[in-house]
């Protein structure tokens, strides 16, 4: 429910990066601030065995650049800071975020 903000790190306004920061940063791993600079960290995951903790990078703009980020859940769905309706859960296999999904990283050894 907390409102996007680019480049918002706050329960005022928060962007894509800083939320899985914010999600990470308990279990005392300081990801990159940039979801292209989270991209180059850990080590990829098929889509087909991501499990929840998975970083998911996606092509919002669809230019061939990683431009947003979400941690998954499981069975399809992933937390983000969405620009259009703050931080929520969607699902992964919704046409949007298909035709936009980029990769997978898991961060945490197998």
């Amino acid at each position: 429910g907390v409102p996007y903000r680019y480049g918002g790190d706050s329960e005022t306004g928060i962007d894509c990066s800083a939320f899985t920061r914010r999600v990470y940063r308990p279990q005392d791993v300081e990801l990159p601030r940039t979801s292209r600079e989270q991209a180059a960290i850990g080590f990829g995951v098929a889509d087909q065995i991501m499990r929840p903790g998975d970083l998911v990078f996606f092509d919002a703009s669809i230019t061939g650049r990683i431009s947003h980020v979400g941690v998954y859940l499981g069975n399809g769905m992933f937390a983000h800071a969405s620009s259009s309706r703050g931080v929520t859960k969607s699902n992964i296999r919704e046409k949007y975020y298909m035709k936009r999904f980029v990769k997978a990283d898991r961060i945490f050894e197998p």
